[in-house]
């Protein structure tokens, strides 16, 4: 078997490519709430805005990788069977980080989350919505913000500084753009409890991908970590309270 070299921290892309990248993003969200802002459910609305969102990232995404004469096989989405036994690392993580932050909830007296996926996934019903809320969160959602954060981010912030840091910056940068998330008044309270969370398990996705020099296990790591979250979330809610 051939073995991937190093990622290589390309200069060709622009702080410009991954501002697009988000803004189509927000984009696909727009459309699709226009489109059914009339919508009683709940469920269909969350599920359908979830996919315009990441179907707005991938969107963007082609048009950069296309603009720089480049692929989605260039920031490093490459996968190989026996990367998928990493979804099992992933689901431990999120039981690990989630175990390594009681100390701080009880500390702050944190009742539950804040961010808006987990108030909601909770009061979805039906084997098709849940099926598509973990098609989504699971499936579409690792690829898409890998190819973002750990494919593209770290190929712009190499412009100014080297691999290590780049990567080190893009977890930052992942775990803030989940703050997008946050609803509620206590947001400084769900920050200090979500940025050290994902910045965590976004060095460690990094750390993956630097020493493979792809994406395909950050991508199963990230899958069996918003697996599990999801499942509990589904039907265990009571574990975030």
């Amino acid at each position: 078997m051939i073995e991937a070299s190093p990622l290589k921290v390309s200069p060709r892309f622009t702080v410009g490519d991954f501002a697009l990248v988000v803004l189509t993003g927000f984009l696909g969200v727009f459309v699709v709430a226009l489109l059914l802002g009339g919508t009683t459910d709940t469920g269909v609305l969350l599920i359908a805005v979830l996919f315009g969102q990441y179907a707005g990232h991938l969107l963007g995404l082609w048009v950069v990788v296309r603009r720089r004469d480049s692929s989605f096989g260039g920031l490093g989405l490459h996968v190989e069977p026996s990367d998928g036994v990493y979804i099992f690392a992933g689901a431990v993580l999120q039981v690990a980080i989630a175990a390594l932050s009681i100390p701080i909830v009880r500390l702050l007296d944190a009742e539950g989350s804040t961010q808006s996926l987990a108030v909601q996934i909770p009061t979805i019903r039906g084997a098709a919505l849940q099926a598509g809320l973990i098609l989504s969160v699971a499936l579409i959602a690792p690829v898409t913000e890998e190819l973002m954060f750990r494919g593209l981010l770290p190929r712009v912030l190499g412009r100014w500084m080297g691999p290590g840091a780049s990567f080190a910056l893009a977890a930052l940068v992942f775990a803030l753009f989940h703050l997008l998330g946050v609803t509620g008044e206590s947001f400084l309270q769900s920050a200090v409890l979500l940025v050290p969370q994902l910045f965590i398990v976004g060095l460690i996705l990094g750390w993956q991908v630097q020493k493979r020099g792809r994406l395909g296990v950050a991508i199963f790591l990230h899958s069996g970590f918003n697996l599990v979250a999801t499942l509990a979330l589904l039907f265990a809610p009571e574990s975030f309270s």
